[in-house]
């Protein structure tokens, strides 16, 4: 997962250069009394970046789950490991439709306390991941 926000980071940053430095070459006209003006065409305006909301490491403390149980679950105690390409988002509940907390890297452990009816596995501290990415 850091790689991937440092990779971004660079890509954003290279970006920004190329447009800073390519409105800076624009080419340059001579008004009637002689002085030197920029193209008005040759100006570029700088997009606008929205930052991305930071996603807290796992291990991090994070606050407790709020959310009311409102499914069924059943009680397993185990330690899995998460095996994704890129990061598990942790979630408030048992579905994509939850809100994210945290994220989970490849490889990373974590202790499983239940299991719900959708294949989705409830952490010790009371948040979700998708059966689907843990062995």
């Amino acid at each position: 997962m850091k790689r991937f926000r440092f990779c971004k980071l660079i890509i954003v940053f290279l970006i920004l250069c190329g447009v800073v430095g390519y409105s800076a070459c624009g080419s340059e006209k001579k008004d009637s009394s002689g002085t030197t003006k920029p193209d008005a065409s040759a100006t570029t305006t700088l997009p606008t970046v929205s930052p991305t909301p930071a996603i807290p490491v796992y291990s991090d403390p994070i606050t407790a789950n709020d959310q009311a149980i409102t499914w069924t679950e059943t009680a397993v105690v185990k330690t899995m490991t998460v095996s994704v390409t890129d990061f598990l988002r942790v979630r408030k509940g048992p579905d994509k439709t939850y809100d994210q907390v945290a994220a989970l890297t490849n490889g990373m452990t974590v202790n499983v306390v239940a299991v719900t009816s959708n294949n989705w596995y409830k952490l010790d501290d009371g948040y979700y991941v998708s059966g689907e990415y843990l062995v």
